[in-house]
């Protein structure tokens, strides 16, 4: 059911009202639009109305439906004067590739603005959405950042303003590199190198170059285990525990000169670790505990 939300403009009222529910112990969680809204937001809203108790808060900068299923909107916060730097080094150079680290700031002000306990980005931007959360981490705030898969279309491409822009050469592009997120999956126990090995070799068989091609862990780290001085290319065994990564791959459209970007979470065989390193088998919630990072699919979200 859709009601009208509340539009709050002034930064003060926002703040004071958002204090105010926190005050009495309810989850203030914020739902950003910084572009047209899409099936994808409307996905990441209804993870977020999950929240128990949660007062859900769209930020937006951009046209956002008259009639939602939140509690107030408002406007996304300006970019603070600090440029906010997240580590590792290579999640870094990825938001700068992307074009993202003025993004990056308007939403860590955002949710600072909101004292925000909970915040939902689409799977899609998940540099972005690490990135944020070892801000908020570094920063002090509690904010908790949770993925939401995404939404695609029939032929696999991921539902993004980026994507609706796309030339016609551009979309089967991007057609391409979601079949090729499906594929890394039946190749992901061969070890990071060989999905890497697989992206390019499937890429320049269309005819496309990669802007980048990342197989990283969860926060964007390294894979434990699989770095030049681990068995990177090697067979998968049976009975060893899986270990969790992401492949990010990016490419650029030459006509409209457009980011086409995709993400998959994928599995691959445990390699063992030197003693002292993070264990085989890395989940989620080992990211957590060791860097800090907090992510998250939502509850209930399939």
């Amino acid at each position: 059911m859709t009601h009208t939300p509340r539009v709050l403009t002034e930064p003060h009222l926002v703040r004071a009202i958002a204090k105010a529910y926190r005050g009495k112990g309810r989850p203030v969680v914020v739902v950003p639009v910084w572009s047209q809204w899409h099936a994808g937001h409307a996905a990441v809203l209804d993870a977020a109305r999950r929240v128990t108790g949660g007062v859900v808060v769209v930020a937006h900068d951009g046209e956002v439906p008259p009639d939602l299923s939140a509690d107030f909107v408002v406007p996304l916060a300006a970019a603070p004067q600090q440029r906010l730097v997240p580590s590792p080094e290579l999640l870094a150079q990825r938001l700068a590739t992307r074009g993202e680290d003025a993004l990056l700031a308007r939403l860590f002000a955002t949710a600072a603005q909101v004292s925000a306990t909970d915040m939902f980005l689409g799977d899609k931007d998940y540099p972005l959405l690490v990135a944020l959360q070892g801000c908020l981490r570094g920063f002090g705030l509690e904010t908790r950042v949770h993925t939401v898969p995404t939404v695609r279309m029939p032929d696999g491409v991921a539902v993004s303003n980026r994507n609706a822009g796309l030339s016609p050469a551009g979309r089967d592009a991007a057609v391409v590199v979601a079949a090729i997120m499906t594929a890394a999956h039946s190749v992901a126990e061969r070890g990071p190198a060989a999905v890497k090995d697989t992206v390019h070799g499937l890429l320049a068989d269309n005819g496309l170059e990669a802007l980048y091609v990342d197989v990283t862990a969860p926060d964007y780290s390294p894979i434990p285990g699989h770095g030049p001085e681990g068995p990177e290319g090697r067979e998968g065994t049976d009975g060893e525990a899986p270990q969790e990564g992401r492949l990010s791959v990016g490419l650029i459209d030459p006509a409209s000169g457009t980011l086409i970007s995709d993400t998959v979470a994928l599995q691959f065989v445990a390699a063992s670790s030197p003693a002292g390193e993070l264990a085989p088998g890395i989940t989620v919630e080992d990211v957590k505990a060791h860097t800090g990072c907090d992510i998250k699919v939502a509850p209930g979200v399939a």
